[in-house]
């Protein structure tokens, strides 16, 4: 199964973690508690992430963007099927 990769804004500092929807041009945008500072934010996000997506920590890695608001992430072992059910489900949740 090859990696699925996920375009990210983030945005860091926020009052909860949280998946807020979609940018114009496609990006899952994303809130997490953490600063961005030495990569919390970073480290922040994979592990919420990988809670929702019901996925180890150690199968989501930064791809590309590591000191940037916009970031691809990889994902191993599961299919973009999966993903798209489990995002759309959080966002229902967070927007409900």
């Amino acid at each position: 199964m090859d990696d699925v990769f996920l375009s990210i804004h983030l945005i860091p500092g926020s009052r909860k973690n949280q998946i807020i929807g979609y940018t114009a041009d496609g990006k899952l945008k994303v809130k997490v508690t953490a600063p961005a500072l030495e990569g919390k934010a970073n480290q922040a996000l994979l592990k919420y992430l990988s809670k929702i997506l019901l996925a180890p920590i150690s199968g989501l890695y930064i791809k590309q963007g590591e000191k940037s608001h916009h970031k691809v992430i990889g994902i191993r072992n599961i299919t973009s099927e999966a993903i798209n059910q489990l995002l759309l489900r959080q966002i229902n949740q967070n927007q409900g």
